[in-house]
């Protein structure tokens, strides 16, 4: 799963009457926002956030330019660890954008799954919340890979999970070793 590979075709079965789209979800949203920029693409109440598509692709654009500077390339894999919220869903169109797999992580899980899987799949890079409900993802994260806090952002090199490079965390404060 180095920086050299290649995307491969999909396996298909199933009815094969109706041809399928040869089109990537970026594709899609782009045709969106060029037909709709202006209607509401968005709503999250909880988070007060209320975006046109228009808007929605500026988010996206300077989540997904922010991801290629990382060194992130297709193909790589980025887990998602987070609740419904605003950036989850730019998470998810930026990645779609610039070909990162991304890696649906379930909001709940504890230390031991969650190391489990971003080591199974080889994620590069996790976007994480601050926190939900009373589990603090960022104290887990420590809990297993505890070079974080020596560790420069976008430079972790944790003996528990070999691949992973970055954390991304959902948040206003800074911390060591996360963007």
């Amino acid at each position: 799963m180095g920086d050299s590979a290649q995307p491969r075709a999909s396996h298909f079965e199933g009815d094969r009457s109706q041809p399928l789209i040869n089109e990537t979800i970026g594709d899609a949203f782009q045709a969106v926002v060029k037909l709709h920029g202006e209607r509401i693409a968005l709503v999250v109440r909880h988070q007060r956030v209320r975006w046109t598509y228009r808007e929605l692709e500026g988010h996206v654009n300077d989540l997904a330019a922010g991801l290629l500077r990382t060194g992130l390339r297709p193909g790589d894999r980025i887990g998602i660890w987070a609740p419904n919220c605003v950036e989850w869903t730019v998470t998810q169109y930026a990645t779609a954008k610039i070909g990162l797999v991304l890696v649906n992580l379930n909001s709940a899980y504890r230390a031991a799954e969650i190391k489990y899987a971003l080591t199974k799949v080889g994620c590069k890079a996790v976007v994480f919340a601050h926190r939900y409900r009373e589990t603090q993802y960022l104290d887990l994260l420590r809990s297993i890979t505890p070079e974080i806090d020596s560790s420069q952002a976008g430079n972790l090199r944790a003996a528990a999970m070999p691949e992973l490079r970055h954390l991304i965390c959902i948040t206003d404060e800074s911390q060591s070793g996360v963007h």
